[in-house]
């Protein structure tokens, strides 16, 4: 120590905490300058170098063996410190588990026995297989003399060449194992092929291994299932052929891998890899493409059939442990990676194939019905001789103004031009119905269901293309609303509603007696007709809501509730539009029904009914014109029982009950009505009176009732002249729907109203009589 302290010039002491070294903390003290040198130059010297240097002195051998320093190289040779050796064992320790024997006396002494045992394999690689004859021992020997090398950091030139050594016996041992590993693989002998597995493990020549093993598969030829007997199979049968025969081939394998390499290396994952890529997925773009030339359909059938099938047979793969016994979901996520462009491409051409056959569907069912309807109108009008048109037009002019009369016209074989029009438009009202058609709407909803659980058949395929699948499947209902409602049923209620306005009860109505109980009903019924649309427009929205119930919310294709999903949105609007068209042409066909009624009143009604000629025999009942009226209207207010809400039902009674009052109103404000014809009026207010009554809507009972009493108005007899007006006087009476200037217009229809005028309007006004002088 001395000598080496007279190399440098005292300087006093140093602290401990200037000393950058491993050593340092041994002192409590301080070091001179001189052991601070010595301990900064051994934490960078060779391990060879502080052995020697520790043979020099006792104060250097205490520096060089201290615990500190040594236990570094312990951490880098993986050796537990915590483990304390048991001196007992000392002799059995040899090179293969001297590193797991653990920490002895110092660490100093571990490493020195390490060194020992395994060094001389380091320092000399020929010597491993001369002193072990066993390929496994050597292997272990080679692996345990690499990990000394942390002992020539700072020689790495020395460490290279060491090294290089132990890499050149490995590669020798390693090809070796190579070679017999495949000559027992080439001579289907397995036994002791689980050592080598282990053998080339060690060596990490396990990719290698991998790559042997994958290479020598031999996967059976897919060709020979095409045909039996010269005559080709269905593409789903091959399919299906090939599926079951890979599957018990993987088995097989499964089987054989385990038994060769357990869990060492992961071989399985590479035979599946390899059994898809190179057999399966060769085969699926075959008939791909073959049912593709055949046509769109089958191609779209085949696609989900071919994934469907292949899932089964996964469900067939027996557990390997090779991959951690989860051979099933592994081979569905290759299942889905490989079939992901096939399925993208089978959605985006579902999508483009149902918008091209659903609109070419609408198209031709409404280039079909104008044909129709032209060819229809065509042959009617050439039916009218030209020569014959102004004669013709006035005996239909006749023919009109008989209707409801006695006259018995006799038939003319040519049809005028004005009952051909009436014909046009009968035809026009009957072809409502088929304004849009509920058979070919029911069809489009049959491929879009088909389309549609085709895309759900990838709905749970996990990533970006189960989404795409969900996305795909909810796209198609929005496109089938959107075809079905603005395409097809929009049009047919918007031509309805245009066909309703142009009806014209006085130019095309007409009644037959041919009503249940031999009541007359119109033949052209406008409103009965629209009935039937919003009929089928009900089940066509029921349809869809259960559609989209049974095929989207059910299935978790999409959230019923969510607000925002575009499959949603388009369902509520589709039923609020419903709703609007159905209102609009339930307005319209309560006017036309209206002017049918007024039509039915005005022709049908005769002078005679409510002013007999003198001398008449009493007639006693409702008149003829109450019963057709009562019989139109009755057909007309149930027709929407049981296909819409109670509440619009109500509604359309109450419209059609209120606007049948203002009717009768008017009908009574426009007839002279003497005391004996009262009798018939008070049989017609009853017989509407009932029928109100029937309808069970309470706020019409006082218009009705009030009718009943403007009719025992007219029942008053002359002479009693002012009793007339204090009836009319009494507000309470007519329910006080009327006012009593309104009441008098009413009066004003009685045929003996200039007789009892003065004593009506002295109870009223206060008129008298008076002179002028």
């Amino acid at each position: 120590m001395d000598t080496f302290a007279a190399l440098i010039p005292d300087a006093g002491p140093v602290l401990v905490a200037a000393v950058p070294t491993r050593l340092a903390p041994q002192f409590n003290g301080a070091l001179s300058k001189g052991t601070q040198v010595l301990a900064l130059a051994m934490d960078y010297s060779e391990v060879d170098v502080v052995l020697k240097l520790a043979q020099v002195s006792r104060p250097l051998r205490a520096l060089a063996t201290h615990e500190n320093f040594w236990s570094q190289y312990l951490d880098k040779l993986g050796v537990d410190v915590s483990n304390r050796s048991n001196p007992d064992i000392l002799d059995t320790t040899t090179a293969f588990n001297v590193l797991d024997a653990g920490y002895y006396e110092s660490a100093y002494s571990t490493v020195l026995r390490i060194m020992r045992l395994v060094g001389i394999y380091y320092e000399n690689s020929e010597l491993i297989t001369k002193d072990f004859a066993n390929p496994a021992d050597q292997a272990r020997i080679i692996v345990l003399a690499k990990k000394l090398s942390c002992l020539d950091e700072w020689a790495p030139a020395d460490q290279q060449r060491k090294l290089e050594n132990l890499y050149n016996t490995g590669e020798t041992l390693k090809q070796n194992a190579l070679d017999e590993f495949q000559a027992k693989v080439d001579a289907g002998n397995r036994a002791g092929l689980t050592p080598l597995v282990e053998l080339l493990v060690m060596l990490h020549a396990g990719d290698k291994l991998v790559k042997f093993y994958l290479s020598k598969l031999e996967l059976p030829e897919p060709v020979s299932l095409l045909e039996i007997d010269g005559v080709s199979l269905p593409a789903l049968e091959r399919l299906q052929t090939r599926a079951t025969e890979v599957t018990n081939y993987l088995n097989s394998k499964a089987k054989e891998i385990d038994e060769i390499f357990g869990s060492r290396l992961p071989v399985y994952q590479g035979v599946l890899e390899k059994v898809f890529e190179e057999n399966i997925m060769m085969l699926v773009n075959s008939l791909c493409q073959e049912e593709k030339e055949t046509g769109p359909e089958e191609y779209f059938a085949f696609v989900p059939q071919c994934y469907h099938v292949l899932n089964k047979q996964i469900d067939r793969l027996e557990p390997c442990q090779n991959v951690g016994g989860d051979v099933q979901n592994k081979a569905r996520k290759l299942l889905q990676t490989y079939m992901e462009v096939e399925i993208e491409t089978f959605l985006d051409q579902q999508s483009e194939s149902f918008l091209e056959l659903a609109n070419g569907k609408v198209s031709q069912w409404a280039t079909k019905i104008a044909e129709q309807e032209h060819i229809y109108e065509q042959i009617t009008l050439q039916n009218v001789p030209g020569s014959q048109e102004k004669s013709n037009f006035l005996r239909s002019f006749k023919k009109v103004l008989m209707i409801g009369g006695d006259a018995d016209t006799k038939q003319e074989n040519s049809i005028t031009e004005f009952e051909t029009q009436a014909k046009v438009m009968d035809s026009k009202l009957k072809g409502i119905e088929t304004l849009f058609s509920l058979e070919l709407t029911l069809s489009i909803i049959a491929v879009a269901r088909t389309a549609i659980r085709r895309a759900r058949e990838f709905a749970n395929l996990s990533g970006p293309l189960g989404q795409s699948a969900k996305k795909r499947a909810e796209e198609l209902f929005v496109d089938l609303v959107g075809i079905i409602g603005d395409k097809h049923i929009y049009l047919g209620f918007q031509s309805a509603l245009n066909t309703l306005n142009q009806y014209d009860p006085k130019k095309y109505g007409r009644l037959v007696a041919s009503g249940e109980g031999g009541d007359d009903i119109m033949t052209v019924e406008p409103l009965a007709i629209f009935a039937e649309l919003v009929n089928i427009g009900d089940l066509i929205q029921q349809t869809i809501h259960m559609f989209f119930e049974q095929e989207l919310a059910a299935p978790k294709i999409v959230d019923r509730h969510d607000f925002v999903a575009p499959s949603v949105n388009t369902k509520r609007r589709f039923e609020q539009m419903l709703d609007k068209w159905v209102a609009d042409g339930l307005s319209r066909g309560i006017d036309v029904l209206i002017e049918q009624i007024d039509f039915v009143l005005m022709t049908v009604q005769l002078a005679s009914d409510y002013n007999p000629l003198p001398g008449s025999p009493p007639e006693v009942g409702a008149t003829g014109a109450a019963k057709q009226v009562i019989s139109l209207v009755k057909s007309h207010v149930y027709l929407l029982v049981g296909s819409t809400e109670k509440s619009v039902l109500d509604v359309f009674q109450q419209e059609v009950g209120l606007r049948l009052y203002h009717s009768l109103c008017k009908h009574i404000k426009r007839q002279t009505i003497s005391q004996e014809g009262a009798i018939r009026l008070i049989s017609d207010m009853n017989y509407y009176y009932e029928f109100i009554l029937s309808l069970r809507q309470r706020q019409l009972y006082p218009y009705y009732e009030a009718l009943k009493q403007i009719s025992q108005l007219f029942l008053i007899d002359s002479a009693d002249g002012r009793q007339i007006g204090v009836a009319i006087s009494d507000m309470s009476r007519f329910k006080c729907v009327l006012s009593s200037d309104e009441l008098v217009e009413f009066v004003r229809r009685r045929r003996d109203w200039p007789v009892v005028k003065p004593k009506v309007e002295r109870v009223l006004y206060g008129f008298g009589e008076c002179i002028i002088s």
